[in-house]
């Protein structure tokens, strides 16, 4: 049913060729937008999830539009699929991380749209196809990746390891930024430092964002300890603390006035 503007702004009619005329009061102010881009704003130096998602994309799109050859990768629907090469990669489910290592040490892949089949331990194809399959591959490898190349506890720090060098990280790039532009996924529990500086650069680390993630790196007992060393607390000669210290070598010397130094100071040290 069609309904007209009156010449009174709060009120609302139906035509006058329906058979009865009623009045719709509006008693609220429609709400004003603007076009104007919204800053976005950290309290307590901490980026949000959704801007550190939305800066993800970006930097994903920036990277493309660098090389003229190479397609942006984004998961928009109106992006015109029949230029987009199809991959079909097959990934063992025992072997997911070396599988998908040596399927992404090619570059062109992230020119590629994939599809994912998955070989079970006795060499047989898995029943499934599609973006789930494809997700859960990629869910797979980031969970093998966790244990073998992170350390930490909620949140996983890589390491570097004297068997995986340069270009293998450059591999598991690749499997990150693919993950996220193909189906969304994200590996959640990698370092939230990590990401900021690979994203934003080390200068945008500030040292309560290195702290907070220092605490979610450490056990649940040890962040316990941090706590307690911050806030003043605990005693210098407690067995726990000494214990805790020992365990990343630290040799500075132990007083009330030091503790909150040597705590901020062991996340930069490690």
């Amino acid at each position: 049913m069609t309904a007209y503007i009156s010449s009174s702004p709060d009120e609302v009619t139906q035509p006058a060729s329906t058979s009865q005329n009623v009045t719709y009061s509006i008693s609220e102010e429609l709400p004003v937008f603007n076009n104007e881009e919204e800053i976005p704003v950290f309290e307590d130096e901490e980026i949000s999830a959704t801007y550190l998602e939305e800066q993800f994309i970006a930097s994903i799109d920036v990277v493309d539009s660098n090389n003229s050859s190479t397609p942006t990768c984004s998961s928009n629907a109106t992006t015109n699929h029949q230029d987009v090469p199809i991959r079909i990669i097959k990934v063992h489910r025992s072997l997911t991380r070396e599988d998908m290592l040596q399927i992404f040490s090619d570059p062109s892949i992230l020119n590629a749209s994939l599809h994912a089949v998955i070989i079970n331990q006795l060499g047989h194809q898995e029943v499934g196809e599609g973006t789930g399959v494809l997700r859960e591959v990629f869910s797979l490898f980031w969970k093998e990746s966790y244990e073998s190349y992170m350390l930490g506890e909620s949140e996983r720090v890589p390491y570097i390891r004297h068997d995986f060098n340069r270009a293998k990280w450059e591999d598991v790039g690749r499997i990150l930024v693919k993950g996220y532009s193909e189906c969304l996924y994200f590996p959640y529990r990698l370092s939230k430092v990590f990401l900021i500086a690979c994203l934003f650069g080390e200068s945008n680390v500030t040292s309560q964002m290195l702290l907070d993630s220092f605490k979610h790196y450490l056990s649940h007992s040890e962040a316990s300890i941090a706590d307690a060393c911050l806030n003043n607390s605990i005693q210098c000669e407690d067995d726990e603390l000494l214990e805790f210290l020992s365990a990343f070598d630290c040799k500075r010397r132990i007083t009330e006035n030091s503790l909150i130094d040597i705590v901020t100071w062991l996340p930069i040290k490690k």
